[in-house]
């Protein structure tokens, strides 16, 4: 089973940088991760790439829309299941592995929600 992870994020590069160390710690990583950064300014998208090589970075650029931001992710995404991810969420490493398990194990489900821990 493969996860697409979309993000939409805005001038707040320290807080992706910390959501994407845990996505990069999962011990069931996503397939790609996509980035809809509305950011003012975004050259600091060679150090993401740089600093997470494990996992299969998208970065694109939007204007400021969170729901146009998730749209646009969702609609770049090339995996059946997909993860809704702000910035600042904080994932636990079996995150992942856990959504995957419980639906394998329910093959009739569509959709899944978890807890998440808000950063802040």
């Amino acid at each position: 089973m493969k996860i697409s992870v979309v993000t939409p994020t805005r001038n707040r590069p320290e807080y992706l940088e910390s959501m994407l160390e845990a996505l990069s710690k999962q011990t069931y990583l996503p397939a790609e991760v996509i980035v809809v950064d509305a950011s003012h300014d975004v050259t600091y998208h060679s150090h993401l790439k740089a600093s997470f090589p494990l996992l299969n970075l998208i970065l694109l650029t939007a204007s400021p829309s969170v729901c146009r931001q998730r749209n646009m992710g969702i609609q770049k995404a090339s995996c059946d299941w997909i993860l809704l991810c702000d910035d600042d969420i904080g994932l636990p490493p079996d995150y992942l592995e856990k959504l995957v398990f419980y639906a394998k194990e329910h093959p009739d489900c569509g959709a899944l929600a978890g807890r998440l821990l808000q950063l802040e």
